[in-house]
């Protein structure tokens, strides 16, 4: 019965998300939103910020195993995109309170996850030496995550998300410019 209980908060939670801001949403509101007593609260979670960090990560870790092996660089953005736009208000929500860094870290870990995907299938196990490979998945976990703190930054507006994918179909072209170059000489270009 717990792990039902526990669910039970954490859909609670979201659908109050969905109504209300987050400063406006309180333990007692999401008790009652679930028919439960307070104490059931928190025996689960030690307070809302924790409900908030363990939902996040769950959905993080989902996410990650289901994108695990992207084979495209536009696939990476395609599915961040695709995942922030599904949950834009519960996500702007959360991310405009005090529990902004949750946000910020668990984009950061999916934007890790997916480009590591594309880089280890864009190489096809080509001889590159760590180093050429940890520059390439340095740089594009930069441009992806500054792509999408600043996009959040601006309210997840569509012409951000538009300019943003031109500005990366040109990096993805030096990316595979970069590749080229790198099967070519066989030695590090950096």
């Amino acid at each position: 019965m717990p792990n039902f209980t526990k669910r039970e908060i954490k859909a609670s939670f979201l659908r109050l998300l969905q109504q209300k801001k987050l400063a406006d949403i309180s333990v007692k509101d999401i008790v009652n939103e679930c028919c439960i007593n307070r104490g059931s609260f928190y025996y689960h979670f030690q307070d809302i910020p924790a409900l908030i960090e363990e939902i996040i990560q769950e959905n993080t870790e989902d996410i990650v195993n289901k994108y695990s092996d992207i084979d495209s660089a536009s696939q990476c953005l395609d599915a961040l995109m695709g995942i922030i736009i599904s949950n834009k208000k519960p996500i702007l929500n959360v991310y405009r309170s005090y529990s902004r860094d949750v946000i910020e870290r668990q984009i950061s870990k999916m934007c890790r996850q997916f480009v590591i995907s594309y880089v280890r299938v864009a190489l096809n196990h080509e001889a590159f030496s760590d180093e050429d490979k940890n520059h390439l998945i340095q740089y594009f976990i930069y441009l992806i995550y500054g792509f999408s703190i600043d996009w959040l930054d601006s309210g997840l507006k569509e012409d951000k998300a538009q300019e943003f994918k031109q500005i990366f179909e040109f990096q993805n072209t030096l990316f595979q410019d970069t590749i080229s170059k790198l099967k070519e000489n066989k030695k590090s270009i950096f």
